[in-house]
This record gives structure tokens, C-alpha cells and sequence, in this order.
């Protein structure tokens, strides 16, 4: 007696990749640094030196940090839409750190959730464009080095802050290398 029964397969999912970009050798790395740097000690207090992870309102560009890393790791479209959801998460956190600290301070409140809107204007309510993504990894990496370029012309800067500096400037590199990878891209395709 024959037992054979035939048996379909599953039909293997096919995965759009994104293609080869060089920008990921820059912006992988600078946002985990700047992730890792809310671990760091980024200014000296009274009596200990301060944490970032000790003052949620300020964890956003670390969060942000994260975000990038891996939207930069992402090699398929459905890496870079799970990525984009990161970074809408982290945008919708960054704003409402912005308004508990517009009640507190209101002038930096107030700052903080400009950024927090323009981000999100960047980024758009929905879709996913890997455009729109580099965009706002430049625009949070320049913010990010000035304000952490700031911190760290002060006397009571740590590496923390020197080092998150450094990943914001980095970020803002892979940014520009990510747009020009985009155009090249687009160009390339036009021809074909």
C-alpha cells in the first residue's frame, strides 16, 4: 500500500531589496553611537556625573540614533517600512517629551516641538519613502550636532557628549552619502 500523498510547498515570499547603497557603512554606525552614547555619563552634576537615560525628555535623539541604525541595516523594503514605523514611534514620543516640557519650560518645550513637527512633516503621517527617511536623518543629525556641539563647548561636558556629537556629524555625512546613493539610483533607473 502507497502512502504517497503529494504535498504543496509553500511559495517562497520574494523580498524587493533596496539595493546597494554605500551610505550604510556611515549611518549604520553613527546611529549606534549615538544610541549608545544615552549609556554614557554626558555632564558632570553636583555630585555624579549625569546620565542621559536619567532625564527621559531628552532621550529622543538617542531614540532617533536607534531609528536610523536600522534603517540603514535594512536591506529589503519590509525592513525599511518596519524602520519607518520605528521612527514615527520615536517621533510621537519625541513630541509629547516636548509637551510635558513645554509646560515646565516653555521656551524649550516650545523648541522641542517644533523639531518633534518638522521631523514628522519629514518623515510624512504614512508610506515609506527612503528619500523622506534621509531627509530626516539629516535634519536630526544636524540638530543633533548643534545641540550636542553646544553642550560639549561647555566645561562640564563628558564624552557622552563629545561622542554623541561626533555621531550627529556622522549621521549628517551618511544622510547626504544616502541622497546622492537615492539620485544616482534614480538616474541609473531613468536610463535603463
Amino acid at each position: 500500500m502507497q502512502l504517497g500523498v503529494a504535498i504543496d510547498l509553500p511559495v517562497r515570499r520574494v523580498e524587493l531589496e533596496l539595493g546597494r547603497r554605500r551610505h550604510r557603512r556611515i549611518t549604520g554606525p553613527a546611529g549606534a553611537i549615538l544610541f549608545a552614547c544615552m549609556f554614557l555619563p554626558a555632564v558632570k552634576g553636583c555630585s555624579a556625573p549625569v546620565y542621559p537615560i536619567e532625564a527621559p525628555i531628552f532621550l529622543p535623539p538617542y531614540l532617533f540614533g536607534l531609528a536610523f541604525m536600522l534603517a540603514a541595516w535594512a536591506w529589503t523594503v519590509r525592513g525599511l517600512h518596519r524602520a519607518v514605523r520605528v521612527m514615527r514611534a520615536v517621533t510621537f514620543a519625541a513630541i509629547a517629551c516636548a509637551t510635558v516640557t513645554l509646560l515646565f519650560a516653555p521656551p524649550i518645550g516650545a523648541v522641542e516641538l517644533g523639531i518633534g513637527a518638522f521631523v514628522l512633516a519629514t518623515l510624512g503621517w504614512s508610506g515609506c519613502s527612503e528619500r523622506r527617511v534621509a531627509l530626516s536623518a539629516l535634519i536630526v543629525g544636524a540638530l543633533g550636532t548643534l545641540w550636542f556641539g553646544l553642550w560639549a563647548s561647555t566645561e562640564e561636558a563628558m564624552i557622552g557628549v563629545y561622542l554623541a556629537t561626533f555621531g550627529s556629524a556622522a549621521l549628517v555625512v551618511g544622510a547626504c552619502t544616502w541622497l546622492v546613493d537615492l539620485s544616482l539610483h534614480a538616474r541609473t533607473f531613468r536610463r535603463a
